[in-house]
């Protein structure tokens, strides 16, 4: 087995780093948000 590293830099990208000017201008405030981000092509299934 090895241990593949994660393709996201963990000590960038985390849920205290940001975006509320983001949530505001989308009137997300309010609410959790989740998001689904990927590429669009067909070996990924995620096409449509």
């Amino acid at each position: 087995m090895t241990r593949l590293p994660p393709g996201v830099d963990e000590k960038t990208f985390h849920p205290a780093s940001g975006g509320d000017e983001v949530r505001a201008r989308l009137g997300l405030t309010d609410r959790p948000v989740v998001v689904c981000v990927s590429r669009l092509v067909p070996r990924k299934g995620r096409t449509r």
